[in-house]
């Protein structure tokens, strides 16, 4: 799977679902297919080298974060294309890099994807990516694939997240099931949540390619 970023609670429940493993490629339109899971399926892709060089940079400051374990934004040069290559292109995906052994044998450098760099919200001084909002809701049957959106307001940091996700299918448990979405974000990430339950097909969801994960208020 390609294109949109898989948390663990996406991968279980399609897993579960279709009775398959699910692996994940890491292409960009810009410099194409670039990484890929292997299998092990660590939290890691495997990356050319000799292909691609890939840095990860302090988006702010442009200092070099890698090999240190540090997230940063994911930097890519393409080192063969001859007729339009990128050098450094900025992806606007924060991750990592390692150059430690990876459980399947390869010793190549590997890849850690985070989330997007504009998938994040402040919440005092922690900073909360969509996809960690993602992986409480999806566990939960009644909202696996539903649409959901993190509102950023501004100006930042703000006090709690403010989550906006489409009602489930059966109205009644709507309560019920706000206070387990409440009670899982402040056990699993140790913050307050505001919640919010819309129509399904909500014109707010509406995306032109990618499914928008974050808005600004």
């Amino acid at each position: 799977m390609a294109g949109q970023h898989v948390t663990p609670a996406f991968r279980r429940g399609i897993e579960e679902r279709w009775g398959g493993r699910l692996f994940e490629a890491y292409p960009m339109t810009d410099v194409g297919l670039n990484s890929i899971n292997c299998s092990e399926r660590t939290d890691t892709f495997h990356f050319a080298g000799d292909a691609f060089f890939v840095e990860v940079i302090d988006p702010e400051t442009g200092e070099d974060l890698s090999g240190t374990g540090r997230i940063g934004e994911i930097v890519v040069s393409a080192l063969l294309w001859e007729g339009t290559p990128l050098l450094r292109f900025r992806s606007g995906d924060m991750g990592w890099t390692t150059s430690d052994s990876c459980p399947c044998g390869r010793t190549g450098p590997r890849l850690g994807i985070a989330e997007r760099v504009d998938h994040a919200v402040q919440i005092g001084d922690r900073t909360l990516f969509s996809s960690e909002i993602e992986d409480v809701l999806y566990d939960m049957p009644e909202l696996f694939l539903k649409q959901y959106h993190l509102v950023r307001k501004m100006p930042q940091p703000q006090a709690k997240a403010l989550v906006r996700v489409e009602q489930p299918d059966d109205p009644s448990i709507m309560e019920s099931l706000r206070r387990r979405i409440q009670a899982e974000v402040g056990d699993r990430l140790g913050l307050e949540a505001e919640i919010e339950f819309m129509a399904e097909g909500h014109e707010k969801f509406v995306a032109a390619y990618k499914f928008l994960r974050v808005v600004t208020e």
